[in-house]
């Protein structure tokens, strides 16, 4: 149970990133003869949000004490007493998948590549299942949660199945960050006996998605974590 508590918040990310964009593509490719019809004026457009976007850079939040600030997305989280944020070795760890040097250029490449990245995580020591992290991915067009419907629901609970989870029941809700009421997703779940619950909120900034995911034992226990966000 330990080495779960320790490796389940980012199996939760990629099970979530993979969910969200996997499906995503999948729709992508049975759109595409649709589009076959493009005029000239659309294909430079194209090519213009195209150079448009090789231009931005991801840029890595900063942590200062107990609190991480993103000016990239807009957003400080700010974790109470008891709580420790993953340091750089830690990380690298964790995205050894995407790079072995994390630094903006390496995971800029890296994302626009396919790959996700986890630029923050944070833990309650006193108990692990509580914890927070921020996922990136490089997804132009994205809507955030407006990109959720029900063939994205259902590949994600496979992916939460396949990989060990049970009782897994994904549905939209709402949040409150920094006084405004948004959109969020809220997962349920069983593993090892032990139900959990997780509610992510998105932040979209230059083609990329920031997936901001809190966990615990209960929604209630997540909304009280995103009230530690503000803007």
């Amino acid at each position: 149970m330990k080495q779960l508590r320790k490796f389940l918040p980012v199996m939760l990310v990629m099970v979530l990133a993979l969910g969200l964009f996997g499906c995503g593509s999948s729709s992508s490719e049975e759109e595409e003869p649709a589009a076959a019809d493009t005029s000239a004026s659309t294909s430079e457009e194209a090519e213009a949000a195209e150079e448009s976007a090789e231009a931005v850079e991801y840029e890595h939040g900063t942590i200062d004490g107990t609190t991480y600030t993103s000016d990239f997305f807009g957003f400080t989280f700010t974790a109470k007493d008891g709580w420790e944020f993953s340091d750089e070795e830690a990380l690298r760890q964790a995205n050894q998948s995407v790079s072995d040097v994390v630094d903006n250029d390496a995971v800029t490449e890296a994302l626009k590549s396919g790959s996700t990245f986890i630029d923050m995580q944070a833990t309650d020591t006193a108990n692990p299942l509580n914890n927070v992290n921020l996922t990136v991915s490089y997804a132009p067009g994205s809507k955030g949660i407006g990109d959720v419907n029900d063939a994205t629901i259902s590949y994600m609970t496979k992916m939460y199945e396949d990989a060990g989870f049970t009782d897994v029941t994904i549905t939209k809700s709402t949040a409150t960050v920094a006084g405004e009421e948004i959109d969020a997703l809220v997962t349920e779940m069983t593993v090892q006996g032990t139900s959990m619950v997780e509610k992510q909120v998105f932040f979209v900034s230059h083609d990329y998605l920031g997936t901001f995911t809190t966990s615990g034992i209960s929604e209630e226990e997540c909304d009280e974590l995103l009230g530690w966000l503000s803007k």
